[in-house]
């Protein structure tokens, strides 16, 4: 069995060596996200955890990430 690379230097390898918008899971506006958020009628003013400054995701105002 290979030995697992460790994972926390290969993703600071990645954000440190690429720029957003040209990692594979780049979307610039998540619109099936915001259509499942949006139908689930939570308003826009709700505190969400946030994983991702870079997130253009977060976009969708207001922003607040707790």
């Amino acid at each position: 069995m290979p030995t697992p690379l460790p994972i926390k230097p290969h993703w600071e390898h990645v954000y440190s060596s690429r720029s957003v918008d040209t990692v594979s899971w780049y979307q610039p506006h998540a619109k099936h996200s915001l259509a499942l958020i949006q139908a689930t009628g939570v308003p826009r003013s709700a505190d969400w955890p946030c994983s991702s400054a870079t997130s253009a995701f977060w976009t969708y105002p207001p922003q607040r990430c707790v």
